[in-house]
């Protein structure tokens, strides 16, 4: 295999590395807690909205299609255009999600938030507007998480968890948050019809914020 990182056998290579490294970093513990989480949700007749940006927001309509499929009311909130538009336009791209949050979601429901970098302006003011609003908040995060991993570092919550995939770079971090995305739907399936037989370890119960970075 050729060392210049131009040549393409290198370009395949190297992603894939950095795809199978991923692979290997997810916690299952984290997906046990998610799932069971909005397993939790369902049994509620809770709703989920999701949110990002880019090949984020694919990813939100992607995970709003399979939650959908499992029995979970779920509203992605980058496919609304019109609404989406209207109000990015009024009051500014960045403010567009912690509008729609205190909005449309209510206590025991849930916000996703899906962000490669966790530094979106609009992905931090949704942070900001759950926090605010007590609305529980999974956030699937990339690289290091960026600021909203700082801030919930700084001031932990009960109600805001995130699931991290640590140095990837974009492609890979989609990547994963899309295998995470599956993941989810495989645990959720069986549960459908059925009394929750997910176990989570005690110290990912509701008090817990996970971080996969530090294990």
């Amino acid at each position: 295999m050729s060392s210049d990182p131009s040549d393409p056998s290198t370009i395949i290579s190297s992603y894939l590395a950095t795809l199978h490294a991923a692979l290997d970093g997810i916690d299952h513990n984290s997906l046990l807690f998610m799932s069971s989480s909005l397993d939790r949700l369902r049994r509620k007749k809770g709703s989920v909205f999701i949110a990002g940006n880019g090949g984020s927001a694919a990813n939100a309509s992607h995970l709003t299609c399979h939650l959908m499929d499992v029995g979970i009311s779920t509203i992605s909130l980058v496919d609304c255009t019109p609404l989406m538009t209207a109000w990015s336009n009024d009051y500014g791209y960045d403010d567009y999600l912690s509008r729609a949050i205190p909005g449309m979601a209510r206590r025991g429901d849930m916000v996703i938030l899906i962000s490669g970098s966790g530094n979106s302006r609009n992905v931090i003011e949704a942070y900001y507007a759950c926090r605010k609003s007590r609305i529980q908040c999974w956030m699937l995060l990339g690289q290091k998480g960026g600021v909203v991993k700082q801030l919930l570092h700084k001031s932990p919550s009960p109600l805001i968890h995130f699931l991290l995939v640590p140095d990837a770079a974009y492609g890979p971090t989609e990547d994963m948050h899309s295998a995470i995305i599956h993941i989810l739907r495989d645990l959720l399936d069986p549960l459908k019809h059925h009394p929750s037989t997910i176990h989570v370890p005690l110290e990912h119960d509701e008090r817990w914020v996970y971080d996969a970075a530090a294990n």
